[in-house]
């Protein structure tokens, strides 16, 4: 028994066309969009790190509350997330500002929102991190935190899928003739 598979020359001129959808255009907006990602998530880790050296005023917690968002969807369910808000003084000026850290945080169950909120109380004196830069920007919990790294890693495996097919399908060879002359 022999099977003969015969093509069309359309058939094998779709053929012909995959390796280079596949060399030519489908990495690359994988590898823009974690090439943005990954500069992103640097830019932020070296604002948060810097943030551990930003000048410290007393402030005052005016708002504590869970706010909640749903999914929606075939499966809808709530996300809870907390809402700070605060005041301190910069020089003579007052300031209000929401920002607990340098990278939000994600969504979750009510305990976790109930959790971060616990030393957040109305009324409770806090320490807040003002940027020397820009005294409109300021936080509670300076320093680094796992978003950041999530997104960076995100951003690296979308980079590195789309180079793996741009290697993988031929793309290598394309950039090294023609753009570099090889």
């Amino acid at each position: 028994l022999q099977c003969r598979a015969e093509y069309s020359r359309f058939d094998m001129h779709i053929l012909a066309e995959i390796p280079f959808f596949f060399s030519h255009i489908f990495p690359w907006p994988f590898i823009y969009a974690g090439g943005i990602f990954m500069f992103r998530a640097l830019r932020d880790s070296l604002r948060a790190l810097g943030s551990l050296r930003w000048t410290t005023v007393q402030g005052r917690v005016t708002r504590s509350d869970i706010g909640v968002t749903d999914t929606g969807g075939d499966y809808p369910h709530d996300l809870f997330f907390p809402i700070i808000e605060y005041t301190s003084t910069v020089g003579r000026q007052s300031r209000k500002s929401s920002k607990i850290a340098m990278a939000d945080f994600n969504p979750g169950g009510r305990e976790r929102a109930e959790q971060l909120l616990k030393p957040y109380r109305v009324g409770t004196s806090v320490t807040v991190h003002v940027s020397p830069d820009n005294p409109d920007i300021s936080l509670l919990e300076p320093g680094m935190r796992w978003p950041l790294l999530g997104r960076f890693l995100g951003g690296l495996f979308l980079f590195s899928a789309g180079l793996v097919c741009l290697v993988l399908f031929g793309g290598a060879r394309f950039i090294t003739t023609r753009l570099f002359g090889m």
